[in-house]
């Protein structure tokens, strides 16, 4: 009671699945019917935003639907993903979003001005991308396409990582026209169908008008001076984008595949820095003859990121125990486990050595490397940053993030998952428990366990003890079957270059 009466800003959100604090302060953002604070978890101290939404009609409960689909789709790099939600009343919701410092693209043309053409067509080419995959592979229309509805996930040099959020006003939409639909959506943005309530899916593509002309002239659109607006932007290119896009007529429109082959949309193609969602979804499929990397994985010579090269020895790590043999033990001990002796079998317990040695080898390798020359690609199958074996299943989630579902001793159950974070040089592992009794280990396709309870967080290797100590060995030597099938060596100061990274073949 002592800490509200002193803290009354903070309000604490019970989630589904963690506890989360609320900063009423740190507002993001405000719309119509919902508010964005900045939130922590409060289990890791991990920084969210929490939208707070006040419940009219149904307005509220279809986003979380939405957006629960839309997260559990492995191959949705597009939009954001929900991590939580609680609605404690019939009057008000919470949803439990990460949080991107950057904010909205809106946000960021404000404080930082107009953008570039190349930034601009980048950005672009990403939103493309994710209404191929909202409208073609979903059947979603978002019906709010604004430059404040766009965040962003990362920067880096001139390229801008996005992605869409809030689809509080999306609904499943077919490609034929419907009418008395719902009219919705952002002046200057919304395509003119929707004002008059006839639309279908493909007409959304008009929205994009709208943030590209926000991009080139950090101005907002301005309904009924599109001609107007048009001739202001300097660019030849995307004056004819524009033209094409802001056409009145929706039978005139373009598709999103006529937009992926624009010639503003083209122009720099080859040079824009492949972002997480079009490196899912482009079909240039450009080769790296030189392969002499920097450590964002990009060419030096040629700029291009190579396609990954599988390695062929991977499934070893999943497969049956090598011999003892193979493990180092001398031909006479192979001999006797071959002819019956089964008293030199190896204990299923870990022996003390096993422990020690386990121990000293966290001590040398904490923390892990970054997990940046296997990050997902267009190219990759799902089982290249994904790993099953007899103790569990790793998946690379972000290239700072593993996930590790470790099995009970009889292999049939998850007894941990252990979260392994890295931030600014420094490792986390954050250990859960399953909530379900006898969870039984996801498939190789599956998505990460969601509903676990927090433990506790290890900060140091010291904390991992003889308890964990085994578990941390074999997140190692997953790190070792993931860097197989991206094998790199690094070069200090090859030809004055500070440092060179190359791929083996």
């Amino acid at each position: 009671m002592a800490d509200k009466l002193a803290r009354p800003h903070i309000k604490i959100i019970k989630g589904k699945r963690d506890e989360y604090e609320l900063n009423l302060k740190e507002q993001l953002g405000r719309g119509g019917f919902a508010s964005v604070y900045k939130g922590k978890r409060l289990s890791d101290g991990e920084a969210v935003a929490i939208k707070q939404i006040t419940k009219r009609f149904d307005y509220g409960n279809s986003e979380v639907e939405h957006m629960e689909s839309l997260s559990r789709d492995h191959n949705n790099h597009y939009t954001v993903k929900i991590l939580d939600h609680y609605s404690d009343n019939k009057r008000e919701l919470f949803l439990i979003l990460p949080f991107y410092k950057h904010g909205s693209l809106r946000d960021y043309i404000k404080k930082n001005g107009r953008l570039n053409t190349k930034i601009a067509s980048g950005i672009l080419l990403q939103l493309v991308s994710s209404l191929i995959y909202l409208h073609q592979k979903r059947g979603i229309m978002h019906r709010d396409l604004t430059s404040a509805n766009v965040l962003i996930k990362d920067i880096s040099g001139d390229s801008i990582d996005v992605l869409l959020s809030d689809f509080g006003l999306a609904k499943k939409v077919g490609n034929n026209i419907y009418a008395k639909q719902t009219t919705c959506g952002t002046a200057g943005f919304m395509p003119p169908t929707v004002k008059d309530g006839k639309y279908k899916i493909g007409d959304e593509v008009y929205s994009l008008g709208g943030i590209l002309y926000n991009m080139l002239t950090a101005r907002d659109p301005d309904p009924g001076r599109e001609k107007e607006q048009i001739k202001s932007v300097s660019d030849g290119l995307a004056r004819d984008l524009l033209t094409e896009l802001w056409q009145s007529d929706p039978d005139k429109l373009p598709t999103l595949q006529d937009l992926e082959k624009s010639p503003f949309l083209n122009q720099y193609r080859s040079a824009i820095k492949r972002s997480s969602s079009l490196r899912h979804s482009l079909t240039l499929n450009i080769d790296c003859k030189h392969r002499i990397l920097n450590d964002d994985g990009k060419c030096r010579k040629c700029g291009v990121f190579p396609k990954s090269r599988k390695n062929s020895h991977d499934s070893a790590y999943g497969s049956k125990p090598p011999s003892r043999n193979t493990l180092g033990t001398n031909t006479k001990d192979a001999a006797s486990t071959r002819n019956g002796d089964r008293s030199r079998r190896p204990s299923k317990t870990p022996s003390v050595r096993s422990q020690k040695t386990d121990n000293e080898r966290s001590e040398k390798e904490w923390p892990i490397p970054l997990f940046h020359y296997f990050r997902k690609s267009d190219k990759q199958q799902i089982d290249e940053y994904r790993l099953t074996s007899p103790k569990g299943r790793f998946t690379i989630s972000e290239p700072n993030i593993l996930f590790f579902e470790a099995l009970f001793r009889d292999k049939k159950f998850v007894e941990y998952i252990f979260e392994l974070r890295l931030k600014g040089g420094k490792q986390e592992i954050i250990v859960y428990i399953p909530m379900r009794k006898n969870q039984e280990l996801p498939k190789l396709h599956d998505d990460i366990i969601r509903e676990k309870k927090y433990i506790e967080i290890i900060t140091r290797p010291s904390e991992l003890g003889d308890k964990y100590a085994a578990y941390y060995s074999y997140i190692l030597k997953a790190i070792g079957v993931f860097y197989s099938r991206n094998a790199k060596i690094n070069f200090a100061y090859v030809d004055g270059n500070g440092k060179y990274t190359a791929k083996l073949m």
